[in-house]
């Protein structure tokens, strides 16, 4: 598995969506200040790609996009999880994920984010810290994520180490879903026949404890598939 991960980051892979999405409202890492809703949308769609870029997976979303005018939407551009600052950047999406929240005209109400794969962790992190305005609702689909934790970690003040420091981290608690914000935990396979399926971690590791989500089994579907399974009936429930 690890060398066929460094395969595919040696192969040039990673899909930007300046690239892939020419005709797309683009909010960078960089700068995350997304565009302003107009009056008159009745909902918003943010999506949040995976470690290695924006593809093809989101074209049955974008065309479902194009045919609902009466939608805003915007695209979060960031490099994975690879060689940076992870926390950073969980936090640039979660600036620019509150200020589409708390800039809604009055005809919008919903929020619906599609985050895939290694975008699952960043829009948790985001979704959990959110301040919502009341009747606003913000759903967060994690469409097949990585239930990894975006927090940042910190050196404990437990002297560990004969040099008289210490080595040891601890990352920052999880927050519990606030109000205004649901996440459902869409997965590719089968639910298990016995228990819920979940493991259970130390929480220092940086795994996810289900924290109340719904989580929901999408049956026979590939990683890349699991974006339209999930997120088409997402999109065509928003009000119109």
């Amino acid at each position: 598995m690890r060398l066929a991960l460094v395969a595919v980051l040696l192969s040039g892979c990673f899909s930007r969506a300046e690239l892939a999405c020419r005709d797309c409202a683009i909010v960078r890492v960089e700068q995350p200040a997304p565009p302003p809703v107009p009056e008159g949308r009745r909902a918003v769609v943010v999506l949040l790609h995976g470690a290695f870029g924006f593809g093809s997976e989101w074209n049955p979303i974008r065309r479902a996009l194009a045919e609902r005018p009466e939608l805003a939407w915007w695209v979060f551009s960031w490099p994975g999880p690879f060689g940076g600052d992870v926390p950073a950047r969980a936090d640039a999406f979660r600036v620019a994920l509150q200020a589409t929240v708390s800039s809604l005209p009055s005809t919008a109400r919903d929020v619906l984010v599609l985050a895939h794969s290694a975008g699952g962790g960043v829009a948790d992190y985001a979704a959990r810290r959110l301040v919502v305005p009341d009747g606003v609702t913000v759903h967060v689909a994690l469409l097949d994520s990585a239930r990894i934790s975006d927090a940042n970690y910190h050196a404990t003040q437990v002297i560990d180490t004969p040099l008289g420091i210490s080595l040891d981290t601890r990352q920052d608690p999880t927050p519990p879903v606030p109000r205004g914000v649901v996440i459902d935990d869409f997965r590719a396979g089968t639910a298990p026949l016995h228990g819920t399926g979940e493991r259970t971690f130390p929480p220092e590791i940086g795994v996810l404890p289900p924290l109340g989500e719904h989580v929901h089994w999408l049956g026979k579907v590939t990683h890349g598939g699991a974006v339209a399974k999930a997120g088409m009936p997402l999109v065509d429930a928003l009000p119109r």
